[in-house]
């Protein structure tokens, strides 16, 4: 028996009981329904004769299209906006799920964006000369043998520091997640919280090592004699 037949056998069962005389609160207790699912159903008997669901009328749309197609816009145009600012924004007299479920229909979904730390057109460049110079490396280095790359060590400085926000979302449709455009680019909040340094080989990551201060020729020239050979 499905559910349709199941609550209209359960309705049958509401009214036959009422005919044989029983009271609404007697028949609650014997079906274990509740008082006013009872007091429906025998109502709706005596007045349709008919026992079935009424049926739903689609709910009217509280947006028209020119206005879903401004919520939409306004997340396309600022991703990182929520659904409140746009309501704002837009002066609508709706309510923000409205709003996200417009979005939502639009295959635009909240979502965490990808951080990176914000990039200059200097960072930019320089970033793709040493990617140009990593490339010629590794290509010179292609055919060394085995004992080649035991011999060598990979090393390098980061630092690590605290942001100056909560958590962040954005409206993106999927598979847009490195987007230049839904990237949270953010600058470096000048609260260092730790300067580390480290290195690998062939065999596993090695020893992290703290820098204090500033990472001079002379810090460096220390860490690596009285830390780096002898983790190495």
């Amino acid at each position: 028996m499905n559910h349709h037949d199941q609550h209209i056998s359960e309705r049958s069962r509401i009214v036959a009981l009422h005919d044989e005389g029983l009271s609404n609160r007697a028949i609650a207790g014997r079906l274990g329904v509740s008082l006013p699912t009872v007091r429906k159903w025998i109502r709706r008997w005596q007045e349709t004769g008919n026992l079935n669901d009424l049926e739903r009328r689609p709910r009217s749309r509280v947006t028209s299209r020119e206005e879903d197609e401004r919520i939409i816009q306004a997340a396309v145009a600022q991703p990182f906006i929520n659904a409140a600012a746009i309501t704002t924004d837009l002066g609508l007299e709706v309510s923000n799920t409205t709003v996200r479920r417009r979005l939502h229909a639009a295959g635009l979904h909240h979502r965490v964006p990808a951080m990176k730390e914000h990039l200059t057109d200097v960072h930019r460049n320089t970033s793709y000369s040493l990617f140009i110079v990593r490339l010629a490396f590794a290509q010179e280095h292609v055919t060394k043998d085995i004992g080649f790359w035991e011999r060598t060590v990979f090393s390098d400085e980061k630092t690590f520091s605290s942001s100056n926000h909560g958590r962040i979302h954005l409206w993106r449709r999927d598979s847009t997640r490195y987007d230049r455009s839904n990237i949270y680019e953010e600058a470096r909040s000048g609260r260092v919280t730790l300067n580390v340094w480290g290195y690998m080989t062939l065999y596993g990551v090695g020893d992290v090592f703290p820098i204090e201060g500033r990472f001079t020729a002379q810090k460096y020239i220390q860490l690596l004699e009285e830390s780096f050979l002898p983790s190495l």
